[in-house]
Parts: C-alpha cells; sequence; structure tokens
C-alpha cells in the first residue's frame, strides 16, 4: 500500500491484530486522535508513529482521522468482523463507509479476513457485507489445518510486487506444495458443499439462544455476540460494539466461566479477548455436551 500510493501512514483500529509486523504491534493511547505507540517491546516509535488508531465501529472518529492525514495517508486496514478482541459486529453501513473514506482520501483500504474469510461466506466478508476492499488477506481456515496465508487485490496494486513492480515480498515457505495442495482441496469442498454455512450457523444460532435463556434463569448479566459460525460471550448487559466496551464487561466473571467449562470437558479460548467458533467437525453429540457443559458452567 505505501509503495502503491507513495504515501506513510496506516490507519488501524484498536484491538484488531494483523500479524507481528512492527507497524502495526500498536495500540491506542488516551484522546480522540492517537499515534501510534508500541505494543511490543522492539518495536521503534519512529516507525510506530505513522500508524494512527481509531476506534471500531465510530465513522465519526475514523473520518477525523482521515480527513487530517488525506495527503499521506497509504491504507486503512481493518477486521471486518474483529475477533481479535472478543467478536465485534459491524454496524449497518460500517464498512460501506469506510470504503468511501478510503475512496476520498485516495487510500488503500485492506480488509484483513485472516479469519472472516471462508468463515462468514465463501467470499468472506467481502461477499457477505457486500463491500470489496483493494487489498484482502488470508489464512487459517483456507489451510484446513496447515500452516498458510495469501494476499491478493487490484491489479493495479499487485502490479507493483517485484520482479514486475518494486515492492518486494518473498519467503521461505511461499508455495508450500503441502499447504497449496490442501487450500485447494478446502476450496473445493466449500464450492461443492456450501450447505456447510447453513448446518454451522444453526448450530451457533443454538448455542447463543440456550446461553441467553440459561443465563436469563441464572439472573446473570450476559450479551452474546455472534455472526455466521462465530460466537463470544459477554457477562454485561451493555451493547458490546469495540474495545472499550470489551473491557467494560467483567473479565474475571469470563475466567470463572472458561474454567468452569473446561472442568465440564469443554475447552473454550481463554481470553476475553478472544473468539470461539463451530466447524464442521463439530457433531450433534459434541453440541449436547457443549450446552450441557454451558448449563452447568453457568
Amino acid at each position: 500500500a505505501r509503495g502503491y500510493t507513495k504515501r506513510r501512514k496506516i490507519i488501524k483500529f484498536e484491538g484488531c491484530f494483523h500479524g507481528s509486523h512492527d507497524s502495526l504491534l500498536v495500540k491506542a493511547g488516551s484522546g480522540a486522535l492517537t499515534f501510534g505507540v508500541p505494543s511490543s517491546s522492539g518495536v521503534l516509535e519512529d516507525l510506530a508513529k505513522h500508524t494512527l488508531v481509531s476506534r471500531f465501529n465510530d465513522i465519526e472518529l475514523t473520518e477525523k482521522i482521515v480527513r487530517e492525514n488525506r495527503d499521506d495517508l497509504a491504507a486503512i486496514i481493518v477486521e471486518p468482523v474483529p475477533v481479535n478482541v472478543g467478536l465485534l459486529i459491524p454496524k449497518i453501513d460500517y464498512l460501506k463507509a469506510l470504503r468511501e473514506l478510503a475512496d476520498y482520501s485516495g487510500a488503500v483500504l485492506i480488509f484483513d479476513e485472516v479469519v472472516t474469510g471462508f468463515r462468514l461466506s465463501p467470499g468472506g466478508a467481502q461477499q457477505y457485507y457486500g463491500i470489496r476492499a483493494d487489498l484482502t488477506t488470508l489464512g487459517k481456515a483456507l489451510g484446513g489445518g496447515l500452516p498458510i496465508s495469501a494476499f491478493g487485490g487490484r491489479e493495479e496494486i499487485m502490479k507493483y510486487l517485484a520482479p514486475e513492480g518494486k515492492v518486494y515480498a518473498s519467503g521461505t515457505y511461499c508455495g508450500n506444495p503441502l499447504s497449496t495442495k490442501a487450500a485447494l482441496t478446502v476450496l473445493e469442498y466449500i464450492r461443492e458443499n456450501p450447505e456447510i454455512y447453513i448446518g454451522m450457523r444453526g448450530k451457533v444460532e443454538r448455542i447463543c439462544k440456550f446461553i441467553r435463556e440459561t443465563a436469563e434463569d441464572k439472573h446473570l448479566k450476559i450479551t452474546v455476540n455472534h455472526i455466521e459460525s462465530m460466537f463470544q460471550v459477554f457477562f454485561t448487559d451493555a451493547e458490546v460494539l469495540n474495545y472499550d466496551d470489551v473491557k467494560k464487561s467483567d473479565i474475571e466473571l469470563f475466567k470463572r466461566y472458561f474454567h468452569n467449562l473446561l472442568k465440564n470437558g469443554v475447552f473454550i479460548p481463554p481470553s476475553q479477548f478472544e473468539t470461539c467458533f463451530i466447524s464442521t467437525a463439530h457433531t450433534d453429540k459434541d453440541m449436547e455436551h457443549t450446552l450441557n457443559s454451558i448449563q452447568n458452567s453457568l
């Protein structure tokens, strides 16, 4: 994106994770417009200062940052459905607004679909929401359990990659034959079995409905965010739309919930700032065991 636009600054969103890259290992500080502060030792402040951090689902703040940095803004990068901060669902037209801001500023809109790719739909969040990004990153589900990553985008941007262009991108494991064969098999399976999305969605909806009903019976304050095959529980009765909302939930109670589930034979991600997934491997027997464990744990 920097090579294509000849600009320096990148906007990311608080709580979104885009890999262990110096420019993006950045968190937000206080204030409306926050210049990057390194979240990891070893990241140079001189590099992190070119990363601007906005609040997910806050289009007014994001628009302010874009307008104030329009001439030097290379990219806006976002998890279209953030999963590394719990699970956040984008407001109606939020992703559309990001598309419009990128067009207005000339910045490259990057959708990090490492998690949402092939989970929300065969075409990821972009197919699901009808929004086209300029660049897309993929991974995880694509490899069917094997390590893989991929990226792609508009032809005029991809032409900047070497050897045709001057942006160098390579790696020891690029094009690994075992991982690429697994990816081709995954893509073929998805194409031939589109009904898997209906099945996974139904299982998640059943779990979330059960959690809400059980919590109500036990007089627990709970908010459950879910979309397609992903869901997460927050111990709060408030809407959870961004990183600040997640931090306001009862994280200590979530830890107890995690350990109770573990004692009952169900392992979920141990952090409030992660997300639960249903896959095609989960059977009806798994579902019954999970529901029983949730009831006992709550």
